[in-house]
């Protein structure tokens, strides 16, 4: 409708325009992306077996990182891929991994992401930042 009023002026204030967008709207009403939500206990269960860290194989451990990344930052895999050892860094108990690269969301005048993670001292087992060090 807003592209209809901007080349024609007055066009959504007439009312059958207007009467024809809400019948559009309740023929296809908006919802949710997702209809599932999983549950990451079982993610997490398993992953917290997989310690103490040093004794892990690196093949373990990365698998083990990269879940708890993706499961604690959200962020898209693209990302994720894109972070490199020289980029992490840790200030006060609290790991900062910033992504210089250019990403799919990247857009002009937009910031880089900067992923901060806490230590988790509760559950050391499950601890991303820990597991990088």
């Amino acid at each position: 409708r807003s592209a209809l009023s901007f080349l024609m002026e007055g066009l959504g204030e007439d009312p059958k325009v207007k009467r024809l967008f809400k019948g559009v709207d309740s023929l296809k009403p908006q919802k949710a992306k997702y209809d599932f939500l999983w549950d990451p206990k079982p993610v997490l269960e398993s992953l917290s077996q997989l310690y103490p860290n040093d004794t892990l194989s690196l093949d373990k451990l990365a698998h083990k990182v990269i879940t708890l990344l993706a499961l604690v930052t959200a962020q898209r895999m693209q990302t994720l891929s894109l972070i490199k050892i020289e980029n992490i860094s840790v200030v006060e108990n609290v790991l900062y991994i910033t992504i210089p690269d250019r990403i799919k969301t990247t857009a002009r005048n937009r910031c880089q992401p900067l992923l901060k993670i806490p230590f988790f001292a509760d559950n050391p087992s499950l601890c991303v930042a820990s597991a990088l060090q």
